[in-house]
């Protein structure tokens, strides 16, 4: 059975028990999310177990050597391996009063570039018709406005002005349908 990463990491040095233990006590009392707490930490663990010494002992060069690592390591790197080790590893640092890196920072990263999945009309009518009237009526608003999903969580039924077939769009844009009204029949 393979041992766990957190094993492999307190198994090559001992002492980060005790340090990431208070690292997470820390980062709970200042309400971080749970998630983030188990991402740093993982992401701490990993970093330790490679280079083999606690994080406030972290040179630049071992940080970037790990960055390095993790780059030739991965065909495509997650984004989110860089991001959880260097706010993880600033997060620590910060939070055990180590001074930080200086050249800690998170490498840019070429994401490809790819066109949206466009529904074709006929594909629209298809899921509007399948739905019951709430569904019909959100997914309408949506397509006639071309919101983002995050806008449209961010929807209020007063956020529609019926009279001028307006829709005000926190976080966003006001913008207008493309017809003249806001439900599709």
């Amino acid at each position: 059975m393979p041992k766990k990463i957190s094993d492999i990491a307190l198994a090559k040095v001992p002492s980060f028990a005790n340090r990431v233990s208070l690292f997470q006590s820390k980062l709970q009392i200042t309400r971080h999310a749970s998630s983030t707490i188990a991402d740093y930490s993982h992401a701490l663990y990993k970093a330790v177990a490679h280079i083999g010494k606690l994080p406030e002992e972290f040179t630049q060069e071992d940080a970037d050597g790990y960055l390095s690592y993790l780059l030739s390591r991965l065909p495509q790197p997650a984004v989110s391996q860089f991001k959880h080790f260097i706010y993880g590893l600033k997060s620590y640092r910060h939070s055990m009063g180590c001074p930080d890196l200086a050249g800690l920072a998170l490498p840019k990263i070429r994401r490809e570039k790819r066109l949206p999945r466009v529904l074709s009309v006929e594909q629209v009518q298809q899921l509007l018709g399948s739905c019951d009237l709430y569904p019909k009526a959100l997914f309408s608003v949506i397509y006639d406005c071309g919101l983002r999903a995050f806008e449209a969580c961010n929807l209020q039924w007063y956020d529609i002005n019926f009279d001028r077939c307006q829709l005000l769009v926190r976080r966003g844009r006001i913008t207008e349908p493309r017809r003249n009204k806001l439900l599709v029949e």
